[in-house]
């Protein structure tokens, strides 16, 4: 393991506090392979249940208070992609870019929303999604198919936890610009955008194809106008100029 230093850290007691919506909790100094990320835990209502909270959490890298185009990575939970390494999705391989991204930055933020599995459908439909698209169907329709929208996801909490981090603007990692349209909506202020291009495989070939064309996601440079080819990360370097998917 590389060597690297401890960086000057004490705990905040006012990390317990009501936000807009829920409450912020714990932090602690978190040792990595190769950094120390700060975590804080954030419970947040969720919308439609009540009284209902559930947990987030975040990692910062650096100082963020106060940061303007911060690289941030809103991260949504996915069981089968980040714990069993599934090849059905790029879950687990955005998240490990992302953070390689952060650490070359010197300065980022993680934030990881709990219950989202599925683009919101929950870990049970979101298996039951899996053998319609066994089936047949693409990754979207499989979601119509048991009766959910293409995108049940819910960003609130994430904009809440970045006014609370004192995140004036972010650099936001993701092929996704519904999320950037929807982070917006929530109050975020995104300045720029990074892609995150995940390396296609024989399992993930189809949902990579359906997240291009049915959701329009940004694969490569021609779909990222004014996107120059160094804001493009990739499994295979830190920087590539075109996508996977051909």
């Amino acid at each position: 393991m590389r060597r690297f230093s401890r960086p000057a850290y004490r705990y905040d007691r006012s990390s317990h506090r009501t936000l807009q919506g829920g409450r912020a909790g714990g932090q602690a100094l978190l040792q990595l392979q190769d950094a120390y990320a700060v975590c804080r835990v954030f419970r947040h209502h969720v919308p439609g249940r009540g009284l209902r909270l559930r947990t987030h959490c975040t990692g910062t890298y650096g100082d963020v208070s106060g940061g303007h185009d911060v690289p941030t990575r809103v991260h949504s939970e996915c069981l089968t992609g980040e714990v069993f390494r599934s090849l059905r999705c790029d879950c687990g391989e955005q998240l490990e870019m992302s953070m390689r991204a952060i650490r070359q930055a010197g300065i980022g933020c993680i934030v990881y929303l709990r219950g989202q599995e599925g683009r919101g459908i929950g870990l049970g439909n979101k298996i039951a999604a899996y053998g319609l698209q066994d089936a047949g169907l693409d990754t979207l329709d499989a979601n119509h198919a048991l009766g959910f929208p293409s995108d049940a996801r819910q960003f609130g909490a994430a904009a809440v936890i970045l006014t609370d981090l004192g995140i004036q603007s972010v650099k936001l990692l993701t092929n996704n610009p519904g999320k950037l349209e929807a982070l917006r909506a929530a109050g975020v202020a995104v300045t720029s955008r990074q892609s995150l291009i995940a390396a296609s495989n024989a399992t993930n070939i189809s949902y990579l194809r359906a997240k291009r064309d049915r959701f329009g996601h940004f694969f490569d440079k021609e779909q990222a106008p004014g996107q120059e080819t160094d804001n493009v990360v990739s499994v295979w370097s830190s920087k590539i100029s075109a996508g996977p998917l051909g």
